[in-house]
C-alpha cells in the first residue's frame, strides 16, 4: 500500500477516528503540510486538504466532548472537531486551546480543563 507521503515530508500528528478504522495523519515538510486519512478496511488514502491537526504526535478522541484531545507544540492541551471521513474536508477543523497549563516535573502529570465545543 503506497503511502501519499514524499521523502521530505514528515508525520507532524495522527489521530483514529472514532469510527475505529481510519487514522487521520497529518504531514509536514518545507513546501507544504497535508492532511490524509488512510481507511484500514480498504487500505486506501484519501487526502483532506493543506492543513494541519492542532496537537503534535497522538490526539485521542474524549466521546464525551466528541473531539479529538493532544498537546500543541507549546505544550498545552487542545481539542479539535472530529474530521469528516468524507473526501469533502478542505479545510482545518474547529479547534480551542486550554486557558492554562501546569505540568509537574516531579511526576510528569499534566492537568486540564476543557469544554465542550
Amino acid at each position: 500500500m503506497p503511502t501519499p507521503f514524499t521523502k521530505d515530508e514528515m508525520i507532524f500528528s495522527y489521530a483514529l477516528h472514532p469510527d475505529g478504522r481510519t487514522i487521520f495523519v497529518s504531514s509536514w515538510s518545507r513546501a507544504v503540510c497535508d492532511t490524509y486519512s488512510l481507511d484500514t478496511r480498504s487500505c486506501k488514502w484519501r487526502r483532506h486538504g493543506e492543513w494541519m491537526l492542532p496537537f503534535r504526535g497522538r490526539g485521542y478522541f474524549d466521546a464525551e466532548l466528541d473531539a479529538w484531545v493532544g498537546l500543541h507544540e507549546d505544550g498545552y492541551v487542545c481539542s479539535c472537531q472530529v474530521a469528516s471521513r468524507s473526501g469533502g474536508t478542505t479545510q482545518q477543523p474547529e479547534w480551542k486551546m486550554a486557558d492554562e497549563r501546569r505540568m509537574w516535573i516531579m511526576w510528569h502529570q499534566l492537568e486540564f480543563r476543557l469544554r465542550r465545543m
